[in-house]
């Protein structure tokens, strides 16, 4: 998994905060409408009493006005008065329609604010389902690479990991061929003979370069102190069979003092 790659488990927790935070918003802007479509009815509410209270007051007016008026003064005070009462009703129209389009817009925008918190916390979802398949997955093969090493360890105990895993052409033949149709060892096995055949020689020939140092080839170092910056023997023969296991990352790490191990026993061997 790369360093910036988030795991599984924080992905699901981001997921689990986005949900969080999608339903609070969510019922806060409910809250919020409920509350504003309730301000509105109550002003409206008020407004209708407002104007039923004007209007009456209106006609009480006209009634007393009209009282010592001649019928030609009656009819114009009238004409005036009913032009009077339709812009009353006409700017009362228009004021509830601009309050109902504003109720509209509200109810949208945060209709529409929902369904985007809702789609985030959905991708935040399926991010997690997709990495927590991924790490799955990943786990499954390298614990069928895992087995498949372990069963080359058993058939093929003289044979040193680190120096093949260092045979650049070794690693080139197993290119897209790892947890394919046939096994490590099967390939191990068909790499040598490819090998042996490309430098007109025996098999034997060619897995005596990725065997193990015999101790019995020369006077041993066993017993001698081990310098601080070269591996024990031990630790050598630990780290042969996790090498195939470590990501570029780790190997690095090692990399160095391996190679220098590997050279130090080399040369006290001969």
């Amino acid at each position: 998994m790369a360093e910036n790659e988030k795991t599984p488990e924080e992905l699901e927790q981001e997921r689990l905060e986005a949900e969080k935070k999608a339903a609070e918003e969510a019922e806060a802007a409910k809250k919020a409408a409920e509350e504003e479509a309730a301000r509105k009815k109550a002003e409206e509410d008020e407004d209708d009493f407002d104007d039923e209270a004007f209007m009456k007051s209106l006609l009480e007016e006209e009634e007393d006005q009209t009282k010592n008026m001649s019928e030609e003064e009656k009819r114009a005070f009238n004409k005036n008065a009913e032009e009077k009462r339709k812009r009353l009703e006409e700017e009362t129209k228009k004021k509830k329609a601009e309050e109902e389009a504003a109720k509209k817009k509200a109810e949208e925008e945060a209709a529409k604010k929902k369904a985007e918190e809702e789609a985030t916390a959905k991708k935040v979802a399926d991010e997690a389902e997709a990495a927590k398949k991924k790490a799955e997955a990943e786990k499954s093969r390298m614990d069928k690479l895992g087995a498949e090493l372990n069963d080359f360890v058993k058939s093929h105990p003289n044979v040193n990991l680190a120096e093949l895993d260092k045979d650049k052409s070794f690693k080139k033949f197993l290119d897209g061929k790892i947890l394919g149709k046939k096994t490590f060892s099967d390939l191990y096995e068909d790499f040598v003979e490819m090998k042996a055949d490309m430098t007109d020689t025996t098999k034997e020939t060619v897995a005596k370069n990725y065997q193990k140092s015999q101790s019995s080839s020369g006077p041993s170092v066993k017993g001698a102190p081990t310098p601080s910056d070269i591996f024990s023997e031990d630790e050598l023969k630990r780290l042969s069979e996790k090498v195939p296991f470590m990501n570029r990352h780790e190997y690095t790490k090692i990399e160095g003092k391996l190679n220098k191990s590997i050279d130090y026993y080399d040369k006290n061997k001969k």
